[in-house]
């Protein structure tokens, strides 16, 4: 089930939700057809709100933002594209800590409404990152870069490395990585540290393929955090 609605223009638009793709994917069962006719409806009344309802995602250089119920989440994240773009899921509060696990920006709690739904993604959009520089390495959301090689990375080991890159040379809590990936405190689980996991094997594994000898380190301090350091060539200048 593939389809664009569109509003007819009455109002103000914000540029942030205008200039972005969202995708919300839900199925084709009576219930959700329900929760789709009632967000059409109200997207009906803002001419800022467009999104494209599909049964199964939209490749991800297509989409700004992904939102799709905690039952199908994981199913989602089994894909090859390891949540490049931020998600939105949705379902009832039991399934709260499932989502934040697998790697929702954001979780709407049963029951909700179609204007909490435009709050949230006006909130996840609005705090989308730019891409920066730092020594050696080029990072963009979906992606980073150092020379002619470059490795994919998800939305949040580029929030934690934009974080880790703008204190270089001091340990960063993993409460304050948690903070920055979900805009909230956390709760007492090893979330965070698989994410640097991933993200430092990848930084490994990117500059071993350059012959400068550079080399970009995430170091455990013990009782503080993780604190990302620099050797080698600086090719690009820092920017915040």
């Amino acid at each position: 089930m593939k389809g664009c609605w569109k509003t007819k223009r009455k109002k103000t638009r914000s540029k942030v939700l205008v200039d972005s793709r969202i995708n919300f994917i839900i199925g084709t069962g009576s219930e959700e057809l329900v929760l789709r006719r009632k967000i059409e409806v109200y997207c009906a009344r803002y001419a800022e709100l467009e999104i494209t309802f599909t049964e199964h995602p939209l490749p991800t250089q297509k989409t700004s933002l992904y939102i799709i119920h905690v039952f199908h989440l994981r199913d989602f994240l089994r894909g090859p594209q390891e949540l490049p773009v931020p998600v939105i899921s949705y379902g009832p509060p039991s399934s709260l800590t499932d989502a934040w696990h697998s790697g929702a920006v954001d979780y709407i709690k049963d029951p909700w409404n179609a204007s909490e739904l435009h709050f949230r993604i006006h909130r996840a959009l609005s705090g989308t990152d730019h891409g920066f520089a730092w020594h050696g390495l080029a990072a963009e959301v979906d992606s980073i870069t150092c020379g002619t090689c470059s490795l994919q990375i998800s939305y949040q080991e580029f929030r934690i490395l934009k974080l880790l890159a703008e204190y270089e040379g001091t340990a960063v809590p993993r409460e304050s990585l948690y903070y920055t990936i979900w805009g909230r405190p956390g709760p007492q689980s090893r979330v965070v540290d698989v994410y640097v996991s991933r993200l430092r094997k990848k930084l490994r594994s990117l500059l071993n393929g350059n012959d400068n000898g550079s080399r970009a380190t995430i170091s455990t301090v013990r009782g503080e955090g993780y604190l990302l350091s620099w050797r080698g060539v600086d090719m690009l200048w820092i920017k915040k």
